[in-house]
């Protein structure tokens, strides 16, 4: 519990008392479900087909990598935020060129700090339905790109500029170093991490870009989701790989994962609790 504001220690340890102090106490977690590691849906061959029944030229496309999660991994974890944001550019660029239109994806890298996994790099964009091959397609090209080779330095220059005046502005605010050291009185390891966050932002290089990317930006590991129009594609009978052309398709060396749903079913993507951001 954090307080902040024009209000004295005694009066604060009061309100407490009397509120959040008065609870009946809660016991523990069973060992078994801490135990559970967070993940995400298996990668598979094709995108996952989800229908909807709204306006037959509105779709949405997703895909998803794993990278890691915990306290220990917060200066990676801010470092691919930049990663994020090199990807989300690249990512603008290329749509607009290849549609023709103003179409806004989206790269997010979340992170959870409460656990040792489950934290994702995920694209995403909302687009008319035949356009979701192109993403796919668009995202795994900038993706392979980013691992073959260190961003340029005026990529860079576009990201970090940005990020560090925002980190700057969100620093004038109690709120923010309330939010950077949330859980320390738990976990010291938290208040220790949060000293270097200027220098996580502003130092990063193009080879440590390169690096992350190779590292979890892999075509085998990524799982892809489409959300388009009821009826939509060859025929109305058409499974994933019918309702999305070829290619949008991963590469047939990837191993399918089992229980891969058919179109129409759905596996909801998994939800990271606690993130690293600004």
């Amino acid at each position: 519990m954090e307080i902040f504001g024009d209000v004295t220690r005694a009066a604060a340890i009061e309100a407490m008392r009397r509120s959040f102090g008065a609870l009946a106490p809660r016991p523990p977690l069973p060992a078994a479900i801490l135990a559970v590691p967070l993940g995400m849906a298996a990668p598979a061959p094709e995108p996952v087909v989800l229908r909807h029944k709204g306006d037959a030229n509105q779709a949405a496309a997703l895909v998803f990598w794993p990278t890691g999660g915990g306290v220990g991994g917060v200066h990676e974890a801010r470092q691919l935020e930049v990663l994020a944001q090199v990807f989300t550019n690249r990512l603008l660029e290329a749509m607009r060129e290849k549609a023709g239109a103003s179409y806004a994806p989206q790269v997010v890298s979340d992170w959870p700090v409460d656990f040792a996994s489950g934290g994702t790099i995920s694209a995403q964009a909302g687009l008319q339905p035949e356009m979701a091959a192109t993403f796919f397609a668009t995202a795994d090209r900038i993706a392979g790109d980013l691992a073959a080779k260190p961003p340029s330095p005026d990529e860079m220059a576009r990201v970090l500029g940005p990020m560090n005046e925002e980190i700057a502005r969100a620093a004038s605010a109690s709120a923010f170093f309330m939010g950077q050291i949330e859980g320390g009185t738990q976990d010291p390891s938290r208040i220790a991490a949060f000293p270097s966050i200027f220098k996580d932002y502003a130092s990063v290089s193009p080879e440590e870009i390169q690096h992350l990317a190779a590292r979890y930006l892999v075509a085998g590991r990524a799982w892809r989701l489409a959300v388009l129009p009821q009826g939509w594609g060859p025929t109305a009978k058409a499974g994933a790989s019918a309702a999305l052309p070829s290619s949008a398709q991963a590469s047939p060396s990837q191993p399918a994962a089992a229980g891969t749903p058919a179109a129409g079913m759905t596996r909801a993507a998994p939800a990271a609790s606690g993130h690293v951001g600004l």
